[in-house]
């Protein structure tokens, strides 16, 4: 199912500069240009140095820094990790933003056509780019895949990988770059795709989000509600959900055949400490598992074998704990589905 190091280092929880790709993949690194359709970057922390190359459409957004403050990083996480545009966003780091179409970018600074003039902007003036969605499309995987977490806090996707004789692992993104890396600097891969589900892949039937006063939560694949990883007591998780209390979200499973569900539950690191939620289970409405009330300090709790054999549906549930809904930022880190065996 994955392979995880054991010798006590972990990838950190992504920090600037990083470009966030369609598929949620994070590649930690400077962006050295934009140019014909494809964005060149160059990974943090590789040795030795790492160049890849991405075509646009897959690219989200580009993060140069983030507010050093926490309500203010929140806020502009959220926009390049969440916000749906149909042009092209500089967000400035004065708040304000500009809207426009991407024409070039550099070590030094940014060009945006506007409908009165192209402007060029330095970098340092920026916080992020925030792409066009409209324009954008995932890349396609077909059949197993593998998702790798790296020291730098970089997520890659790839659609075939291999160890080498000199012990470094090369692979095939799923974008279609080859790249090889020290083993070193990887700290989790994940196999998926094959009989190992991602819960974050699968469409779900119903998500019902009840606040406890007005304010509304989205269901969020792969990162927290607050728009960032889904990092639980310093560790990072590759795949999974994000939730809010109060909150359950449904998937039919009558499409398959599935043995077991397994996640890493718990509060987002993001709360310092805060929150109070429950976790619950349901399968075929009936109870199969709840959690006592966890709190960022809590240790993560593993699910570890939730029986789905013969089940019909399956719903995970996020409800209030102490203190009404403050800080209930709720993660099912590397939430997944096993098939049954044929």
């Amino acid at each position: 199912m994955w392979i995880e190091r054991e010798d006590g280092e972990r990838g950190e929880s992504e920090s600037p500069p990083l470009v966030l790709l369609t598929n949620d993949d994070v590649l930690c690194g400077d962006v050295t240009a934009v140019e014909e359709d494809q964005l060149t970057l160059s990974l943090s922390g590789a040795d030795p140095p790492t160049s890849l190359s991405i075509p646009m459409e897959f690219v989200r957004s580009i993060v140069f820094r983030e507010p050093p403050d926490p309500i203010n990083r929140m806020r502009i996480q959220r926009l390049w990790a969440l916000l749906k545009t149909n042009k092209d966003r500089l967000i400035s780091t004065d708040y304000t933003h500009v809207d426009g179409e991407l024409v070039g970018l550099s070590e030094q600074n940014v060009q945006l056509k506007t409908s009165l003039a192209t402007i060029s902007t330095p970098l340092e003036q920026l916080f992020a780019v925030i792409l066009n969605n409209e324009l954008s499309s995932q890349p396609e995987v077909e059949g197993p895949y593998v998702i790798t977490t790296l020291l730098n806090g970089s997520r890659v996707t790839w659609d075939s990988v291999e160890l080498t004789e000199s012990g470094e692992f090369s692979g095939t993104t799923v974008w279609g770059e080859s790249s090889t890396f020290p083993l070193e600097q990887l700290v989790q891969m994940q196999f998926l795709g094959d009989r190992v589900i991602a819960v974050a892949e699968l469409t779900p039937s119903e998500y019902v989000f009840t606040p406890y006063l007005t304010e509304q939560h989205p269901l969020i694949r792969n990162r927290n509600v607050r728009g960032g990883p889904l990092c639980m007591r310093g560790i990072v998780s590759a795949t999974g959900l994000g939730m809010h209390s109060k909150s359950a979200v449904s998937f039919d499973l009558t499409g398959d055949s599935y043995q077991l569900f397994r996640a890493d539950i718990g509060v987002d690191d993001t709360t310092e400490g805060g929150g109070n939620v429950v976790f619950s289970i349901e399968v075929d409405g009936a109870s199969v598992y709840r959690s006592s009330a966890l709190t960022g300090k809590s240790p993560v709790e593993r699910v570890e074998s939730i029986n789905l054999v013969g089940a019909k549906s399956l719903k995970l549930i996020v409800d209030f704990g102490e203190f009404a809904n403050i800080s209930d930022v709720a993660d099912w880190g590397n939430a997944l589905l096993v098939r049954s065996r044929d």
